[in-house]
C-alpha cells in the first residue's frame, strides 16, 4: 500500500535561493558589524559577529522557510561567490592562540568575508582545534619542538610528534622485554 503522507518540506517548495532578498534581509538582521578587532592581529579589522543561533560546536546558523544555512558559509556564497572547497575556514580563529575551546570560539560566530577561506579537506583538518592540531603551535603535547625532522602528518593531515612515536615505541619494547 502506498502512502498518502506528504513531506511537509515539498508543500512549501524549493530551498529559497542564496540571493533571495528575503534570505538577505534575515541574514543581515543578525548581524553585529561591530564585532571586536582580533587582539593578536588588528590587520584583520573587526569580526562582523553573527548574533542568531549558534550550533552545538559554535558556527553561527539560520533557518529561512525550508532552507537551513551556516552563516559562515553563507556569507562566503553572498559576498565572495560559489565555493571551491568543502570548507569555510575561519581566518580569524585559526591565527588565534588564545582560542582553547572550539565551541566556545567567539570567531566561529565570525561572517566577515575578509576572515573567511574555502580550503580543502586536509588544510582544514590541518588547522582544526586541539593543541596539537593548530599550526601556530611551536610544540606538541609533549614539548617536542615541531620541525621539519620532528613531525610526521597522518592521512587526515592531523601533525604526528616522530619524538613520541619513537619514546612510545621504546616503552612498549621494554616492556615487551620485562
Amino acid at each position: 500500500m502506498v502512502s498518502s503522507h506528504v513531506s511537509p518540506y515539498k508543500k512549501r517548495g524549493p530551498k529559497p535561493k542564496v540571493d533571495d532578498p528575503e534570505v538577505v534581509a534575515a541574514f543581515w538582521s543578525k548581524v553585529d558589524k561591530d564585532g571586536p578587532k582580533h587582539s593578536e592581529h588588528p590587520d584583520l579589522g573587526q569580526c562582523w559577529l553573527w548574533t542568531g543561533s549558534v550550533s552545538p560546536k559554535g558556527y553561527g546558523q539560520f533557518f529561512f522557510r525550508r532552507g537551513k544555512w551556516f552563516a559562515h558559509r553563507y556569507a562566503y556564497r553572498l559576498l565572495v561567490g560559489p565555493i571551491s572547497y568543502p570548507h569555510v575556514e575561519h581566518v580569524c580563529h585559526s591565527v588565534a592562540t588564545a582560542c582553547t575551546s572550539a565551541a566556545m570560539c567567539k570567531h566561529r560566530r565570525c561572517v566577515n568575508p575578509a576572515h573567511l577561506e574555502a580550503v580543502p579537506h586536509r588544510e582544514n583538518s590541518r588547522r582544526r582545534a586541539g593543541s596539537s592540531q593548530r599550526p601556530h603551535t611551536l610544540t606538541c603535547p609533549e614539548g617536542h619542538p615541531w620541525t621539519d625532522a620532528t613531525t610526521l602528518y597522518g592521512t587526515t593531515g592531523a601533525r604526528i610528534c616522530r619524538p613520541c612515536i619513537e619514546n612510545y615505541c621504546v616503552d612498549c619494547w621494554v616492556e615487551l622485554e620485562d
